[in-house]
């Protein structure tokens, strides 16, 4: 008796240990502490709950939910084992236990907003997008001060399509936090989205003075630019975004569809056949730069960039409007009228395949 009382006591001084080493980030030091403490005293929850915290703090999910399991059998009612168990299960990417774990929190600590906004998190990423933003209004309740609770309500409200809701909640997050980039970034999206171009332009402006190096946001601008006919302004936020990164076919793209709006049909050729480089099966590359061809005088060229989008694409009734042009401009009637007749056959409103069609007869 008095030497497992003499275990009990040397346990609370390595955990005591732990403690001081966890404060100071030496989470293998605590790990090792804490564990001696568990070999001493194996009933208590508490060296458990810390061991697994110091796992979480590493990024080993996996050992941090067996040590949380472990305290919970030991302390069955401490919602924080459960919340920390969920947030373990929530990075495996396992959202079911996750809510499972966060709901159990819930029900013994109904007033941690953490555990509704984790397991709105969850719900998120499940697309149950309702009871998500059930969960975040549940947090915002407890705890109005976070600006994360508002980005994520924020988050499930764009993706409802809810513009105005998202709009109020990012600003929400903005007046708590006015230098996080992503939210400017998602509030010029919903901007973006009910046509209100000015003030997604001013939105990206701010992501991008607080972000420079996120290739999304220059995207974003150049398109809003380009909406506006200020291809000039477009044409650097592409070529920024194309610097930053150089993998996305749909950058080259849309600055080639900013050279082709200039007239620049060369420059803008160099684009797309770019982009065909990356993304050889978009059909759309072919159409822009048969476009270019055509509108050079190289219609053997474009009839052979409109043949390969219809093979691509072939329900899409521009492609033969197009290689029409190009047969008709390069001296092949026949040709053109068959296109003319696909073209209206997908689309009967196709006005160049129409005009095309009254100038042959």
């Amino acid at each position: 008796m008095k030497c497992e009382h003499g275990q009990k006591q040397t346990a609370q001084l390595m955990s005591a240990e732990g403690k001081r080493l966890f404060e100071q980030e030496d989470y293998d030091g605590a790990i090792e502490a804490f564990t001696q403490a568990i070999q001493l005293n194996p009933r208590d929850a508490e060296n458990y709950h810390w061991c697994g915290v110091c796992y979480f703090f590493m990024g080993d999910d996996d050992r941090a939910a067996q040590h949380f399991s472990a305290a919970i059998q030991l302390s069955p009612d401490d919602a924080q084992n459960y919340h920390f168990r969920g947030r373990c299960y929530y990075f495996m990417e396992d959202y079911e236990k996750a809510i499972t774990d966060f709901t159990k929190a819930i029900e013994l600590n109904p007033d941690d907003a953490e555990n509704y906004h984790f397991r709105g998190r969850c719900y998120c990423f499940k697309k149950n997008l309702d009871k998500a933003i059930r969960d975040f209004t549940a947090a915002i309740e407890l705890n109005s001060e976070s600006a994360e609770y508002y980005h994520w309500r924020g988050l499930c409200q764009y993706f409802k399509k809810n513009c105005d809701g998202a709009i109020q909640d990012f600003s929400s997050a903005l007046r708590l936090n006015p230098a996080d980039a992503e939210n400017y970034y998602l509030r010029s999206r919903c901007y973006l989205n009910i046509n209100d171009t000015g003030r997604a332009i001013w939105d990206l402006n701010k992501a991008i003075e607080l972000n420079a190096d996120d290739a999304e946001k220059h995207n974003l601008r150049g398109h809003c630019f380009y909406i506006i006919e200020d291809y000039d302004s477009a044409i650097r936020d592409f070529t920024t975004a194309i610097q930053l990164d150089s993998s996305d076919a749909k950058k080259y793209n849309w600055r080639g569809r900013c050279y082709f709006e200039k007239e620049e049909y060369d420059t803008a050729i160099q684009d797309f056949t770019h982009a065909m480089q990356l993304n050889p099966d978009d059909a759309d590359n072919y159409n822009w730069r048969g476009c270019c061809y055509y509108l050079n005088d190289e219609y053997e060229r474009s009839i052979q960039d409109f043949t390969q989008a219809i093979e691509l694409d072939p329900g899409r009734a521009d492609n033969y409007s197009w290689r029409a042009q190009s047969y008709y401009a390069a001296g092949y009637s026949e040709k053109a009228l068959n296109d003319i007749r696909l073209a209206l056959k997908l689309d009967a409103d196709d006005e160049m395949a129409r005009y095309l069609l009254d100038e042959i007869r």
